[in-house]
């Protein structure tokens, strides 16, 4: 005769969901914020383009400015644009995954 059952506890189960929603947007957006001011930090020193972060704390957003910068990743009719920004975001990623 083989007896099975399962038990789950609703006030733990509660619980970890009390704390996920209460805690875990707060350390996210923390978390986006430094990446976003990394990110920026490291395209001015890379580029020498001036890097700014904007948007919200849960959306950061960076954003180049510069006209020269902005001309050389853009590119022209007889010169291709220069990839550097996605240079500098690849190994960005890079490093903080290791």
């Amino acid at each position: 005769m083989r007896t099975e059952f399962s038990v789950r506890t609703r006030g733990l189960d509660g619980l970890a969901r009390r704390i996920a929603a209460r805690h875990f947007p707060d350390a996210e957006a923390a978390a986006a914020a430094r990446a976003a001011a990394d990110l920026a930090g490291e395209i001015g020193a890379e580029a020498g383009a001036v890097a700014t972060v904007a948007g919200t704390l849960a959306r950061p957003l960076v954003q180049v400015s510069g006209a020269t910068f902005l001309d050389r990743v853009r590119g022209a009719f007889d010169r291709p644009g220069d990839p550097v920004l996605d240079r500098i975001r690849l190994l960005f990623a890079r490093r903080r995954r290791s």
